[in-house]
């Protein structure tokens, strides 16, 4: 949202409806602390936390469609991102039928939220790394 220098009635919907999600997130996130081993608590967070990360991907896919940023970012940055938002959305939807299938056990399908941020975590090291070597 930084290069975003225009605002359009799509991007205020998306932001709006982002906005209503992350004040409706503390309700699932304390279902989840209080009963936990309960399938419809894991199921409620992970469908609260779906429609928000499938509404950054909305935003960010509306902002490219309708060329709202300044200007293009590197392609790499914006690969990541994506991939990263995409496998956010896969593991949030997995929590929804896990907590049925797994049990008490259900929560600790959210332990795969760790592997984009490994994965960000070491794409940006090995890109540090070659531009060190890049430079020398």
């Amino acid at each position: 949202m930084r290069s975003v220098t225009t605002a359009h009635p799509i991007l205020i919907r998306d932001t709006l409806m982002l906005l209503l999600l992350v004040a409706v997130m503390p309700f699932p996130a304390s279902l989840l602390g209080r009963y936990g081993g309960e399938p419809i608590s894991l199921a409620v967070y992970g469908g609260v936390n779906a429609l928000a990360t499938a509404t950054i991907i909305l935003m960010r896919w509306d902002v490219e469609r309708l060329h709202l940023s300044t200007g293009p970012p590197s392609t790499e940055d914006v690969w990541d991102n994506r991939w990263q938002s995409w496998l956010y959305l896969i593991v949030f939807i997995l929590c929804i039928p896990s907590g049925y299938i797994i049990g008490s056990n259900g929560p600790y399908v959210l332990r795969l939220l760790a592997v984009p941020n490994r994965q960000a975590w070491s794409t940006r090291l090995r890109r540090r790394l070659h531009r060190q070597i890049d430079q020398r």
